[in-house]
């Protein structure tokens, strides 16, 4: 089942998954493979490949759309990259490769959050297939994230006039503003006793291919990227 949306919606926002996709899989993999590790990095990419494909198998059958009861189906495409990444980060922080990750990247990543909001969000509220409350129209602010990216990026990589105190707060602010609006997207959700808020517009688009790529793969970067920042910042800042 697709959802009745114009072209140029479902294209920019597979456009926006293949770009950030492989940004970010050049990024994470760039210190495996200049420490010769390369095994492990073909690991890493069969493992995210079966993960979004897997993902979208799902959505494609409507194993997602099937059932809307408790215990919600949504955990399964959650649940599994917030336990990855609470191993990830509770066993490597203090790693090597977390030092050789570029903080550079990490920042500039997050650009993709101004067309995912503007573009995308937006209209996936206006054909109902969202709430409101997740659009800049009502709660999220992640748009702001993605405008002072580039902002923020330059001033302190290029020019060198901000600090890296100045870099962490705005890292802490943007995942306190990434939290917010995931928040009120599993709130929005249509599952008996969870659903808080888009009671009359439920957030289902999530359910449906490609947009399941937007929990399963944009989400899931994002929070990558901005906790990392906050180590590199926190441990790491002379090298940073």
């Amino acid at each position: 089942m697709s959802l009745d949306l114009p072209i140029s919606i479902t294209a920019t926002f597979i456009l926006l998954c293949l770009l950030v996709f492989l940004f970010f899989l050049r990024m994470i993999l760039s210190p495996l493979l200049s420490s010769g590790r390369k095994r492990l990095a073909w690991g890493v990419v069969i493992g995210l490949a079966v993960w979004i494909a897997g993902q979208s198998i799902l959505s494609i059958g409507g194993f997602y759309l099937a059932s809307f009861e408790l215990p919600p189906r949504a955990v399964l495409m959650l649940l599994p990259p917030i336990l990855a990444m609470l191993i990830i980060f509770s066993l490597y922080w203090r790693s090597v490769y977390f030092q050789q990750l570029s903080l550079k990247s990490l920042t500039h990543i997050q650009l993709f959050r101004l067309p995912l909001e503007v573009f995308v969000l937006a209209s996936l509220a206006t054909a109902g297939y969202i709430s409101e409350v997740m659009t800049y129209y009502g709660r999220n602010f992640d748009v702001l994230v993605g405008i002072t990216a580039p902002i923020v990026a330059y001033f302190y990589f290029n020019r060198k006039v901000m600090s890296w105190k100045g870099l962490l707060i705005w890292n802490m602010v943007s995942l306190l503003l990434l939290i917010n609006v995931t928040s009120h997207a599993v709130l929005s959700m249509p599952y008996p006793g969870l659903q808080q808020f888009g009671l009359d517009q439920p957030n289902v688009a999530v359910f449906h291919f490609p947009f399941i790529w937007l929990p399963v793969l944009l989400v899931q970067v994002a929070y990558f990227c901005q906790i990392a920042s906050i180590i590199k910042l926190l441990k790491y800042r002379e090298a940073a």
